[in-house]
């Protein structure tokens, strides 16, 4: 640890007032600050300083990442949780293009797009043009070619893993059967894992997404047709 932290964990001060809203005392990791710009887990009031100055020079950064209109540094300036609200913040600054290619940036980072249902849905069904920009530069030309040179079929396979009545009903599907019954037996967990089988038309995929080597197709459930369900077991990976 660097001798300017050691000296801010020796340095007695209260917690910003600003922070304190976002502190949370029951959860199984005791006290942590869960706030837009700032976490810190495990905390304890000889760390106030040290979030306290975190919060300054986050503020200080956001602040010039906008005024400069670098709007993926004001977006990933942001703890993960908040990063779709961040991305709402500048929307309406973005053009078409800006609005898919970093969309699609928040998509693939996000680890809780369940927890945001309406926002999500608001913006993966926007009618802005260059909706191709939101999938991975090196396959965004499945959208216009033929089939037989790369391009999606009129109707495509895919899947989604899942756990629970509800978890059918998400944007994210997957070209690759394996990777949707990992998905669903990769915790441990009381309730039945399944993996959905279904066919999307190429003109309600919003976006193909192959950055975290899954095959990723986002479209919206109910635009999912020949719809079948098989449950598998947890320990069939």
């Amino acid at each position: 640890m660097s001798d300017i932290w050691m000296d801010l964990l020796k340095t007695v001060e209260d917690l910003d007032p600003e922070l304190v809203p976002y502190m949370e005392k029951g959860g199984p990791l005791g006290r942590c600050i869960r706030h837009p710009l700032v976490y810190s887990m495990i905390h304890t009031d000889q760390m106030n300083a040290i979030a306290n100055r975190q919060l300054a020079a986050k503020k200080e950064a956001v602040a010039e990442a906008r005024e400069q209109r670098e709007w993926a540094r004001f977006i990933f300036l942001h703890e993960r949780p908040y990063r779709i609200e961040a991305f709402m913040e500048i929307e309406d600054q973005l053009t078409d293009s800006e609005y898919w290619d970093h969309l699609g940036s928040v998509w693939v980072d996000t680890e809780n797009a369940y927890q945001n249902p309406d926002e999500w849905m608001e913006l993966l069904t926007s009618n802005r043009s260059c909706r191709e920009m939101m999938s991975c530069e090196d396959v965004r030309g499945v959208f216009s070619l033929p089939p037989e040179k790369g391009g999606l079929l009129d109707e495509t396979i895919i899947y989604r893993g899942y756990r629970g009545e509800n978890g059918l009903y998400g944007n994210s599907w997957t070209l690759d059967k394996a990777r949707a019954r990992w998905f669903a037996t990769r915790f441990p967990d009381a309730e039945p894992a399944f993996v959905a089988k279904g066919k999307v038309r190429k003109g309600d995929v919003i976006a193909y997404i192959t950055g975290r080597d899954e095959q990723e197709i986002v479209c919206l459930a109910e635009t999912v047709i020949d719809l079948s369900i098989e449950e598998v077991s947890p320990r069939a990976r």
